[in-house]
């Protein structure tokens, strides 16, 4: 069991304080699931400005896990985690040890095929996925952008893995995107 440490003070209302006590009491790393649930509580703290909380919170797990037989279900799961984790640290100027992070990613990269059309398939359904959010309750519309931030956020950190492949102007296009996403995620949390 690894030790999850989310501090009182990201409870900053009804629904992150029950996020955060789910993630409390349910947290086991053998679980899809709860790694799913945590990378999206991560990037929840990201989207509300708590950057050190969030590190925090995923180094107390994320680094811990590596990709083997037995786990390669749960390390997708995992590998959201690792990304939002390297793209933090990179925000707050640690880029070595972001590329430390990509590298585990690298390593076993488990999306498969062509990178630069898996994005192009990404930004013609982003709009399309952000309506349908905005159908949902709270819930679910928080996770679903959350989730869509984590899909863009790869592709930002593996950029140069294939971005012979990609117009130079689709990483603009994709950090703006990213950032359009921050906000409206920021807005459904705190409404």
């Amino acid at each position: 069991m690894y030790e999850i440490i989310l501090p009182e003070r990201v409870a900053i209302n009804a629904f992150m304080k029950r996020s955060r006590q789910s993630l409390l009491n349910n947290f086991k790393s053998s679980s899809g699931k709860q790694l799913h649930q945590a990378a999206i509580f991560a990037n929840y703290l990201v989207a509300l400005d708590f950057l050190a909380e969030a590190i925090e919170f995923l180094e107390g797990y994320v680094n811990d896990i590596e990709c083997d037989d037995e786990n390669i279900d749960q390390w997708g799961h995992v590998g959201q985690g690792i990304i939002l984790l390297s793209a933090l640290y990179r925000r707050v100027g640690s880029s070595d040890a972001a590329n430390k992070q990509l590298d585990r990613i690298l390593k076993n990269d488990i999306v498969v095929g062509d990178k630069a059309e898996d994005l192009a398939y990404r930004l013609s359904d982003h709009e399309g996925e952000m309506e349908y959010a905005e159908t949902q309750t709270k819930k679910y519309r928080c996770e679903m952008i959350s989730q869509e931030i984590l899909r863009f956020l790869y592709y930002l950190e593996m950029w140069p893995q294939f971005k012979v492949n990609v117009h130079p102007s689709e990483k603009e296009v994709v950090e703006s995107l990213v950032q359009r996403s921050y906000e409206k995620l920021r807005d459904a949390l705190c409404r």
